[in-house]
Parts: C-alpha cells; structure tokens; sequence
C-alpha cells in the first residue's frame, strides 16, 4: 500500500514499523497562530495554494508526469525518532511512463536490498490536473488520493491499521526527494484550553526517507 517498503504487500503503508511495539491566553495564541497557517484540503483541491516550498521563483508545476516521468533510482533509508543511525538501507526505482490510456501512467516502484526485493505495479491516474489531483492505484482495490502542489511537491495520507501514514515526494528537476512518515492515530499529549477548545498532539513512529535521481540512461519500457 502507498510507497513505503514493507515485507507485507498486505500492509505496505505501515512497512517496517509495524515491528515495533514499541489553559493559558499564551497558549490560546500559539494554538491559533497553528490553525491560521493549516491549509484545508479544500484549498489544496481547489488550486488556491500557491506555494509549498522547493521551487522559489520557478514556473508552478501544473502537470504530474511532466516531472515525474522517467526512470528514478537512489538510496533510501528507515529512521526511527531517537536512534542515530537507520535501522534500514535499502535501494528505491520508480518507473514512471505513459500506459496505452490516456491519463494512466505507470508507477512502479522496487526496492532492493541484499536480502530482499519488492516490486510493485501501480498506476497513477489523472482526475484532475487542474486541481492538482491524481489517484494511486494499486491494483488490488486500494485507491490513494495524492495532491500536486505548484511548486512540484506532491502529497498524499492515508491511515491503514491504527497508523497514519504521509508522503511528501519534492521533485527538483532530475531528483527528487521522498519522506513517507508514519505516526499514530492516538494522541500523545492532549492540550484542553477549555470551552471545547482541544489540541492532540501525535507521536512520529518512523521515516523513510529516499533521494531518487532520473537515469536517462535506463531505456524506456
């Protein structure tokens, strides 16, 4: 499910984190200074974003594929909050090229270790570039909604087993960075300012994170 590695294709989404088994006016302010920067996804589905970091002055991204066509490989790696080293390393592809209908593209990712290899045929499908939205298919009844920013950040969340899982793929011309960041569904701290005002606070779990660079040199399906 999504993208992050997993042993599971079942529970793709959660990947190796499964394993684990692991007031006062000052404080009003700081909970509204939060709210008045959140963007609504109905902001993000009707286009009024007009930034989200990565691109500066740049032209805004309207189209997906334009970006992220092609054949993308490089290192990822599997971070837990507090451990100074990744408790994994491993090799992300992503094969992204136009399928025989049109607005269908493929999105197959591998990834690859020394002991072990995942490979998975998505699609992703366009419903309406110009709202920045696009579907992720996987082919087994999943559908994952992603959102393109203009500045060629694309988003998606989605929960699946008491996780809720991110992702955030940043695309600057030839790389293209991915984190896929996993937390709870459970609030760690909740805050009660009263009068129904209530702010949960929630525990990350795990990070992938992978810089992917297009390899002109692969050839194209």
């Amino acid at each position: 499910m999504g993208c992050a590695v997993g042993a599971d294709p079942g529970v793709d989404a959660v990947g190796a984190e499964l394993a684990l088994t692991g007031g006062d006016g000052s404080a009003l302010s700081a909970a509204v200074d939060t709210t008045a920067v959140a963007v609504s996804a109905a902001s993000i589905a009707s286009g009024e974003l007009v930034r989200a970091g990565g691109r500066g002055h740049h032209e805004p991204v309207t189209d997906l594929f334009e970006v992220a066509g092609g054949h993308w490989r490089g290192p990822c790696s599997l971070i837990y909050p507090g451990h100074p080293e990744s408790v994994l390393d491993f090799e992300m592809e992503r094969e992204v090229f136009p399928t025989e209908e049109p607005g269908r593209y493929t999105w197959r990712i591998i990834y690859r270790s020394d002991t072990f290899e995942q490979v998975r045929d998505y699609v992703m499908i366009e419903v309406d570039p110009a709202r920045g939205y696009y579907v992720l298919d996987e082919d087994n009844g999943i559908l994952i909604d992603h959102f393109l920013y203009p500045s060629g950040v694309l988003m998606s969340e989605f929960e699946v087993l008491g996780k809720r899982l991110t992702t955030r793929e940043a695309f600057h011309g030839r790389r293209l960075h991915l984190e896929f960041v996993t937390t709870s569904m459970e609030p760690l701290t909740r805050s009660d300012l009263g009068d129904g005002f209530i702010i949960d606070s929630y525990p990350f779990f795990a990070n992938q994170a992978c810089d992917l660079e297009r390899v002109p040199s692969l050839p194209t399906p």
